[in-house]
């Protein structure tokens, strides 16, 4: 090899290392499975400690529409009869609820802090925080994302959705109360409620 060329290599073969090494990392889009985990059998058991009762969902089945399968969900409260009936599907970072005969966007997590959207019917929503901590009775989670929902001009309709990744939603706060999660079976997994000093000192 001749010598000039090999001290010009010699020379530039650090920076070129250098530049692959630091340039910036590809960010990576959120899957909504992660934080909206859905199989048939999940069940989320809530309790509401200012109002003092429960209530759950559970995955039921599957239910195809126009061609396309979507999560049936059914929400129950405590002992009563109620129960409500809602559809969802996930598709990368979004989750979609089927609504009177329409799709519309429930949560993208791949938006950014603050950033807002057209939710179904009326209602609005808007990313709060993506990466906070929440306790609730079955444990401490890191890497919340919180998604506010509200009705515009509508006095206390405000809803915020804390969802934990693995989980799903661990916190449902409306005004004036909160809801955490006490129970659950996720993916296989059953999470069940526990002592917790976080938690305590929380409640008092």
């Amino acid at each position: 090899m001749d010598v000039h060329l090999k001290k010009i290599l010699n020379a530039t073969l650090p920076m070129l290392i250098m530049y692959q090494t630091s340039a910036p990392a590809v960010r990576q889009e959120p899957k909504a499975s992660l934080y909206f985990p859905v199989n048939v059998g999940d069940e989320w058991n809530y309790q509401n400690f200012e109002k003092g009762f429960e209530w759950s969902i559970k995955v039921v089945g599957i239910k195809n529409i126009a061609d396309r399968n979507y999560f049936v969900f059914v929400r129950s409260l405590g002992k009563s009869s109620y129960r409500d009936t809602s559809y969802y599907r996930v598709e990368g970072s979004k989750v979609l609820i089927h609504y009177f005969g329409q799709d519309y966007l429930l949560v993208d997590f791949n938006r950014d802090p603050a950033g807002t959207w057209d939710s179904y019917g009326v209602i609005k929503a808007a990313m709060l925080h993506a990466g906070s901590r929440v306790s609730s009775p079955v444990g401490v989670f890191n890497g919340v994302y919180e998604v506010r929902f509200e009705i515009p001009g509508s006095a206390g309709s405000e809803r915020v959705c804390k969802y934990a990744p693995g989980v799903g939603l661990v916190e449902y706060q409306t005004s004036g109360s909160i809801s955490r999660l006490i129970q659950a079976r996720v993916s296989g997994r059953v999470l069940q409620s526990q002592e917790l000093t976080s938690f305590s000192e929380e409640k008092n």
